[in-house]
């Protein structure tokens, strides 16, 4: 389909071809179409319409809608289309990042309620929790030895930032591995933080004394309900 803009002078139009004439601020259109006279060569443009001043755009194409008398869309109303979708797209975006955001953080809570209950499981059979350093020790990459021991599955690290947990901890001012901290980070947002824990050492908590699984939330450890609120 040709395409033809002149701002000097109108175009010539064959018969069949459809007119647009555009205004130079391109919101109103003087002209939403109109069809040459069959009978002459001579284009409606130089006829009817004035040439100083305005932008002609001519598409070449068989008018059979119009000769149907059938309503097809003028500019405006196409332009208006668009901002619609525009304004909606940029609405529902942030919309479906929150919403699969909560999808994240909703599985990271499960896990973690899974990863708690393995250490006080741990506990229960050892009366302590895993070492830091000392073997049997704790290890960020594979949550041994609860996954050997049969206490956790190890599902967890798909989920967290380059597969492992930050940092782990057992302290002793309590008794020997009689205290522990886990921390994580979600993969999906970094900014997101996750803390499970039964200490009053853990790098997140500032010297306060927690117990159960957190979500690091604008500086503030918030426990983690069901629903998840982010």
């Amino acid at each position: 389909m040709p395409l033809f803009v002149s701002s000097l002078r109108a175009p010539v139009l064959m018969p069949g071809w459809i007119f647009l004439c555009v205004e130079p601020n391109f919101f109103r259109v003087r002209a939403a179409i109109a069809v040459p006279d069959r009978r002459s060569r001579r284009s409606l443009a130089e006829t009817d319409w004035p040439m100083r001043g305005e932008s002609y755009l001519v598409l070449g194409g068989l008018v059979r809608r119009m000769m149907r008398k059938e309503r097809g869309f003028t500019l405006v109303e196409v332009m208006v289309v668009m901002l619609i979708l525009f304004i909606i797209t940029a609405m529902m975006v942030p919309l479906m990042r929150s919403a699969i955001l909560r999808a994240h953080v909703g599985a990271m809570a499960a896990d973690s309620k899974s990863i708690h209950l393995a250490f006080k499981r741990f506990y229960i059979d050892n009366d302590m929790y895993p070492n830091s350093e000392d073997d049997p020790a704790f290890q960020l990459d594979s949550f041994e030895p609860l996954v050997s021991e049969g206490y956790y599955d190890g599902r967890v690290k798909g989920k967290l930032e380059g597969g492992q947990a930050d940092g782990y901890d057992s302290p002793d001012d309590q008794g020997v591995n009689q205290e522990f901290w886990l921390e994580l980070t979600l993969k999906y947002n970094p900014n997101v933080r996750f803390l499970i824990a039964e200490s009053d050492n853990a790098p997140l908590g500032g010297g306060e004394y927690y117990d159960g699984i957190y979500m690091y939330k604008g500086g503030v450890l918030t426990p983690l309900t069901s629903p998840v609120d982010y």
